[in-house]
């Protein structure tokens, strides 16, 4: 088998694959009579299957509260003592040290990220013309496309 055809060869076969796998069950099972006996839809009223709760209360806000834990730990020095920031007097947390290193990093993407959070995002315009010429545009009435 030459190159060419096992490329040729492992494209059919991802490409069947996905079809396998694709997004509309329909087209991948057979609807059946139990199948559509299955199907259930929801009470008007009191239905265990319906979250009448919402999200649980703590699941994103337990996991913002470890972020800031984290974020407001101190660092310390090899010997176990708090590092202090040179600038403020303060102890370095960890969050802190992180915005040092992203100021006084050469990764430019880094960088602009620090300033459009210090500074926020510059604003970005956009440019509709043909050109350098401005678009215009005519909304027609029925009254007009009569009169055509």
């Amino acid at each position: 088998m030459s190159l060419a055809e096992d490329r040729r060869s492992r494209k059919r076969q991802n490409y069947d694959r996905r079809k396998r796998n694709c997004d509309f069950p329909e087209k991948n099972m057979p609807v059946t009579e139990t199948s559509k006996a299955n199907l259930k839809p929801f009470k008007p009223g009191d239905d265990p299957r319906r979250n009448k709760k919402g999200r649980a209360v703590n699941s994103f806000d337990q996991l913002r509260r470890e972020w800031l834990k984290i974020w407001n730990e101190t660092m310390l020095d090899s010997s176990g003592k708090p590092i202090v920031d040179e600038a403020t007097g303060r102890e370095m947390t960890r969050l802190i040290a992180r915005m040092r290193i992203a100021t006084s990093s050469r990764n430019v993407k880094e960088f602009e990220t620090a300033l459009a959070y210090a500074y926020g995002k510059p604003k970005e315009q956009i440019d509709l013309t043909s050109g350098g010429e401005k678009i215009e545009i005519t909304i027609k009435g029925f009254d007009d496309i009569a009169e055509d």
